[in-house]
């Protein structure tokens, strides 16, 4: 079998030797002809005739030799290959246009297999399990983390200490320490971190690429204060420099000793969020001041750590499930007070890791993918009608083989094959493109949830490239294929032609496959038409402030080792030399900016309002004129003002939400309310009531605020600056980050940007499936458009002589016109009028992602209707009116 493997692909060498072994015999045949006494010539003329056809021969021989299977298949690729040589243009416009739409569909498969498939790179990633819990209510604990709806991942410290002693399984602890002030080298910078337990690194299986990784003894105040690094921050911080390990770089106003890095490829627990340095746990208190009040290493009520499990062998599941909730059940008793907060444990899958993301973003690929896959059909019927317009060529060529007996199977066979060749050409530029389109896709991520995925080699991407080009392949030569192998072998072999009238007999399958295209470019222009106007209608939200001309930039005092009172002086000193530069009009600031995807809220109580079940309220901690200086309306009361300092009475703004839920609508102004902004409770007076505003997403309705002088209140969060500026942001951004380095060298400057820039990336999402939609629904509109056009041209060249002989027995070239378009008509209402019943249904799978319409808008469908109408009008005109100018006395010579 091996052999007769190596003979079919060394054809050459096989006849070679079958034409040396076969003149031998005739030779030696003829030399014992010649000593019987023949002629020479007499003697090989009896030699061949006593040997028989070589031809014969050769394929008896073949037989015995070669794999007769994959011979066929290698004689189809030859021709197939030579076919696709003779026609370039044909070539080149499939392969691009299947590429493309190829491409596109790999690269969203690629970034949800990078988000949401790709196991952790870790060693045997899929013995991971994530503990996690459920409440319809939490119970009275505090959480820091990350929840999926109702499922929550964070635990307290002694819960992990105490689960970390079970048998039969390795836990270990992981939190995001968010954006890190970092000084490295004199420099100051922020940087994405995580704080981890010491068994961290060696359950999940990790080895180093330089130095250590941390250890169990590392996670303790008592030991050294050391820094583990990524490779990518390696790489951009210290250049690669190998002498980092063993220095010295400051975080959050600590200073770590370098000891390790990370492998190139680990990224941290959660896919699309680089963990750039890991420490020890043990430093919480130490990182984040905030949270010394309380410690979290010891509180029971601060549940803050993310768990991630790998059972030992032979350990059970369900064993280690039952044992892990009864211990959970037994801590989280004495929290709960509420039916409601009944919680219960579970394990999960921990392959992926801490997929936060994944809900968030597994709908929009999801629609991504759905919209690159009808472009693909759509470009799967376009080069279809390419090749049954060839194969109208070539179908002499076929009727000719079946009359030499080949069979009808063995031409569909060949045509498959060569519109498999097509595709997995097409599918080798897919592949190039994919990562291309998945990096576009990245670049329009919001700024504050930027995913950083390896899209790198993947062998699911790769067969799922490899999968989608054989399936577009088989999509694309089947009808040319069918319609080829029943040719008539006596209409297709007679000289001349028979004039017939109609597409019926002259498009065959033409017809069904531009309806498909007109019905799914319809369908995907709804969609885009949907997101166009969702995010028309998300930018026309009203605000409540004004964001023009507004420049934000962000500090973290707190986390650069700023004491409460050394962060207010760095606040006004900062405020005080950024009011010199000529170009800034106005300055304030607050804890976060609205809209900036942040809330912080807590319950108040009204005197004498019995109801414990208000929404809780938004708080919001404001420096000198921020309401004036985002032009928020003042509706009652009035601003804050120098009387509201440190030792004065507490006061607060509200907006009219605050009004309307937690005072019935009774009169706000020297009304009380008890909040906690600092972790006691604090009585406030209303002084003033502002109208109504966005507080952290452009989404969300409006609800209570209170608005807080921030003199007198110490809060972690902040500053965010807002500066009212004149002219362009890139004079006073130097000036900012001048000013504050000279002020505060180990404070950071980070996120500057307009307020326009900030809301723009809120949207980033909305305006992303906006842009990619409609890009996808002009190609789809143009693909069709030139099916459109190509089935009415083709139509137009096969009815030539009926065209003329209308003309020349006297019908009008008005009458030839309105036929032709009445012809394309049978073909663009059925493909409509499909398309519009697939919108109406699918249209409701994106119904959560629009904002202030329904997936069946009117406006929207007639829209996406009409503009499709009136380019198929066009593409069939063309052609319909050249048909109409055909000179019948030529058409006729011709025939």
């Amino acid at each position: 079998m091996f052999q007769r493997l190596l003979d079919t692909f060394r054809l050459g060498r096989l006849d070679r030797e079958l034409d040396e072994e076969m003149r031998f015999h005739i030779d030696m045949r003829a030399a014992a002809y010649e000593r019987e006494g023949l002629s020479p010539a007499e003697a090989r003329r009896k030699a061949l005739r006593r040997f028989g056809s070589p031809l014969l021969a050769r394929e008896r021989v073949r037989d015995v030799h070669l794999l007769t299977w994959l011979d066929s298949v290698r004689q189809d690729i030859l021709l197939g290959l030579r076919l696709l040589r003779r026609s370039p243009a044909l070539t080149v416009a499939a392969v691009l246009s299947l590429g493309l739409a190829i491409g596109a569909t790999t690269g969203v498969f690629a970034v949800g297999d990078a988000l949401m498939v790709r196991p952790l790179p870790v060693q045997r990633p899929n013995e991971l399990l994530i503990p996690q819990w459920h409440s319809t209510e939490w119970p009275e604990i505090g959480i820091w983390g990350t929840s999926d709806n109702d499922d929550i991942w964070s635990f307290s410290y002694p819960m992990y200490e105490q689960f970390a002693r079970t048998p039969g399984v390795d836990l270990a602890g992981v939190q995001d320490l968010d954006d890190g002030i970092t000084v490295i080298r004199g420099e100051a910078g922020t940087a994405k971190g995580s704080l981890v337990t010491g068994n961290f690194f060696r359950v999940l299986g990790v080895a180093p690429a330089a130095g250590r990784l941390l250890v169990d003894a590392d996670n303790s105040l008592a030991a050294p204060p050391v820094i583990v690094l990524s490779h990518r921050f390696w790489q951009k911080a210290f250049g690669s420099d190998p002498g980092a390990v063993g220095s010295a770089m400051r975080v959050n106003g600590q200073i770590f000793t370098i000891v390790g890095v990370a492998p190139t490829a680990f990224f941290g627990t959660l896919p699309g969020r680089w963990s750039d340095f890991y420490l020890p746990a043990c430093w919480i208190t130490k990182l984040r001041p905030e949270f010394a009040a309380e410690s979290p290493l010891t509180s029971d009520r601060f549940w803050w750590l993310q768990l991630v499990a790998r059972p030992k062998p032979g350990t059970s599941l369900q064993a280690l499930q039952a044992s892990l909730g009864t211990q959970f059940a037994g801590l989280v008793k004495p929290h709960i007070t509420k039916p409601k907060q009944n919680a219960t444990f579970g394990l999960r899958p921990g392959a992926q890791g801490f997929a936060f993301q994944q809900q968030e973003a597994f709908r929009p690929v999801v629609i991504l993918m759905a919209l690159v896959a009808l472009v693909l059909m759509i470009a799967c019927s376009n080069v279809a009608n390419l090749l049954l317009a060839r194969g109208a060529a070539r179908s002499k060529e076929a009727a000719m083989r079946l009359a030499l007996g080949a069979g009808r199977l063995r031409l569909v066979r060949q045509h498959l094959t060569e519109s498999l060749m097509l595709a997995v050409m097409s599918g080798a530029a897919g592949y190039l493109f994919a990562r291309w389109f998945a990096q576009a896709i990245l670049s329009l991520a919001p700024e504050k949830s930027s995913l950083v995925l390896d899209l790198g080699f993947s062998w699911r991407v790769l067969g799922f490239d490899l999968g989608i080009s054989v399936l577009a392949g088989l999509l694309v030569g089947i009808a040319p294929a069918i319609t080829l192998s029943r040719s008539s072998v006596a209409h297709a072999l007679r000289a001349g032609a028979t004039v017939r009238v109609g597409w019926k007999h002259r498009i065959g399958l033409g017809r069904p496959l531009v309806a498909v295209q007109i019905a799914l470019s319809l369908l995907v222009l709804v969609i885009a038409g949907l997101f166009v106007r969702s995010l028309g209608n998300l930018q026309a939200v009203p605000l409540g402030f004004n964001p023009d001309g507004i420049l934000l930039f962000s500090l973290d005092p707190t986390a650069a080792g700023y004491s409460p009172d050394q962060k207010a002086q760095a606040t006004d000193r900062i405020a005080n030399r950024l009011a010199q530069v000529p170009d800034i009009r106005a300055i304030t600031w607050s804890s976060f900016a609205l809209v900036d995807n942040i809330s912080w809220n807590t319950r108040v109580q009204v005197p004498g309002d019995p109801a414990k079940k208000r929404p809780p309220c938004n708080l919001l901690c404001v420096g000198p004129r921020f309401h004036q200086t985002l032009q928020i309306p003042l509706v009652a009361g009035r601003f804050f003002d120098e009387r509201d300092g440190p030792a004065a009475p507490k006061v607060a703004i509200v907006n009219q939400s605050f009004v309307a839920k937690y005072l019935r609508g009774a009169v706000p102004l020297g009304q009380t309310f008890t909040a906690e902004p600092d972790r006691d409770a604090v009585t406030f007076e209303i002084v003033g009531v502002v109208r109504d505003g966005k507080y952290a997403r452009i989404r969300m309705p409006p609800s209570p605020v209170a608005y807080f002088p921030d003199v007198q209140h110490s809060v972690p969060m902040g500053p965010t600056f807002a500066l009212k500026i004149a002219g362009g942001p890139g004079r006073v951004s130097a000036e900012i980050n001048r000013i504050v380095h000279e002020l505060a060298p180990t404070m950071p400057v980070s996120r500057v940007r307009t307020y326009s820039e900030q809301i723009g990336q809120q949207l980033a999402v909305d305006r992303s499936l906006s842009l990619l939609s409609s890009a996808f629904g002009v190609v789809a509109l143009l693909l069709a458009a030139i099916g459109l056009y190509g089935i009415v041209a083709f139509a137009v060249a096969r009815r030539t002589v009926e065209m003329g002989v209308r003309l020349a027995l006297g019908a009008s070239r008005g009458a030839v016109l309105r036929l032709m378009l009445l012809d394309s008509a049978k073909v663009i209402v059925p493909g409509a009028c499909v398309g519009m019943a697939a919108a109406l249904a699918a249209t409701r799978f994106v119904e959560s992602i629009l904002y202030g319409l329904k997936p069946t808008d009117p406006a929207t469908i007639v829209a996406a209707m009409a503009l499709l109408l009136a380019v198929a009008a066009i593409a069939v005109y063309i052609p319909a009116r050249r048909a109409a100018g055909i000179d019948p006395v030529e058409s006729l010579r011709c025939e």
